[in-house]
């Protein structure tokens, strides 16, 4: 009878198998607002890879979708500048990494934020949109440093762009 069920639904139970592969292994999320702007748009669908950060550790420059600790537990979308033990200084609105200015060509415009020092702390790391005037991100107590464990994945590409109002 089994045999007989396994026969009969081949394609059916090789489509779920699939499917348990992907959503263990990968996720689709779609980008809300304009604080990685111009890398990701405001509903841009975007490819994350969920397995990368299991193999290797997340990088500078690395762009990530994580659960912040926002009301909703909503998922955020930045790109991390540092990871444990750098420090991060935003001094005369540029952004300087263990001291050196960072060249940033994926910034539109000219960033305006007060002076701040940080150190990155152990199994976390801090995260900045790309649209600095525009983004709630480390830089903000709201969000804060990112903890490993709450990074759902590496934003590879974006697939399309979806129509969704502001």
């Amino acid at each position: 009878m089994l045999k007989k069920f396994i026969e009969n639904n081949k394609n059916l139970i090789l489509i779920i198998i699939i499917a348990f592969i992907i959503s263990r292994f990968f996720a689709f999320s779609i980008v809300f607002g304009k604080s990685m702007y111009p890398t990701f748009d405001h509903g841009d669908y975007v490819f994350v890879n969920r397995i990368s950060y299991k193999i290797d550790e997340p990088k500078r420059g690395d762009i990530i979708v994580f659960k912040s600790h926002l009301p909703g537990e909503r998922y955020l979308i930045k790109r991390i500048i540092g990871i444990p033990g750098d420090t991060v200084e935003i001094k005369d609105n540029k952004v300087f990494l263990n001291g050196k200015e960072l060249n940033e060509a994926y910034i539109k415009e000219k960033m305006y934020f007060n002076d701040m020092k940080v150190t990155v702390e152990p199994d976390k790391y801090f995260v900045m949109g790309d649209n600095r005037n525009n983004s709630l991100d480390s830089r903000y107590a709201e969000v804060g440093q990112v903890e490993k464990s709450r990074i759902l994945g590496k934003v590879e590409f974006k697939l399309f762009k979806l129509p969704i109002k502001k």
